[in-house]
């Protein structure tokens, strides 16, 4: 599914340079992040040690346009994981009321809920079904196709006799 494959692929690097440990000479453990110690990057466990994919439950301020609620308080809205920021504390969520991505920094993790494979496990039954899931990824595969088509050309190849 190309839509998230770039998110994905930055998510699982980050994830291997921060969680995944060796054995050093000494016999302590020490991840990639820690050896190289990058500098104005984000290293926060809990950000970075989420399934990706799996269904997150951002607090919207009043204030946000995202929010339609008219009471007094925060609103939330689900969407999926799709990795944490580099730099600043937050994760990236893709929405399915705006199908959009967006940051935020307000949000509890459910990591073994995975929407896309089973929408049943969403609070809110109306923003994403079976067909609707299936639809997305026929869409995703028809753009998947279309993209390796563009991409690919056919080479043809001359012989030459001297």
């Amino acid at each position: 599914m190309l839509r998230f494959w770039g998110r994905a692929t930055k998510d699982f690097i980050k994830k291997r340079n921060t969680l995944w440990a060796r054995k050093e000479a000494n016999g302590t453990l020490t991840t990639a992040f820690q050896r190289m110690q990058p500098v104005g990057v984000s290293n926060n466990r809990r950000e970075i040690a989420v399934p990706f994919g799996c269904k997150v439950i951002v607090q919207i301020p009043r204030e946000s346009s995202l929010c339609t609620d008219s009471s007094h308080g925060d609103c939330a809205m689900e969407g999926i994981y799709v990795g944490a920021d580099e730099s600043i504390s937050s994760i990236h969520v893709h929405l399915f009321q705006t199908d959009k991505t967006e940051l935020f920094a307000y949000w509890k993790a459910f990591p073994d809920d995975l929407p896309f494979r089973d929408p049943n496990v969403l609070f809110d039954k109306s923003i994403l079904s079976a067909e609707d899931a299936r639809r997305m990824h026929q869409k995703d595969d028809a753009k998947e196709k279309d993209f390796i088509a563009s991409n690919t050309r056919s080479h043809g190849y001359f012989v030459l006799f001297f």
